[in-house]
């Protein structure tokens, strides 16, 4: 379900407090998370994005919201989609 912009409070609300916990670093690089994944390399600048930028988005990626490709996969009628799917 999209929810526009709502979940992304409560995303870097958790990042900041996991930050503050010193389970993760604001300056890391969002390889440490999520390089193992098969898409990851696929990401314009994947080696040099940081959580921060993520949060400020500043990061580089694309608005995946109007991309023809997300529109077509995600409107094209299946149910069976994982979050990871569309992360893909």
């Amino acid at each position: 379900m999209l929810a526009a912009s709502i979940g992304k409070t409560f995303v870097a609300a958790t990042v900041l407090q996991m930050s503050d916990e010193g389970k993760l670093k604001l300056d890391d690089p969002i390889s440490d998370w999520l390089g193992d994944k098969d898409w990851f390399d696929r990401l314009p600048n994947a080696s040099g994005i940081t959580i921060r930028h993520l949060l400020q988005h500043r990061s580089g990626l694309q608005d995946h919201v109007h991309m023809q490709a997300f529109s077509d996969f995600w409107l094209g009628g299946r149910e069976d989609l994982a979050p990871e799917d569309l992360i893909a």
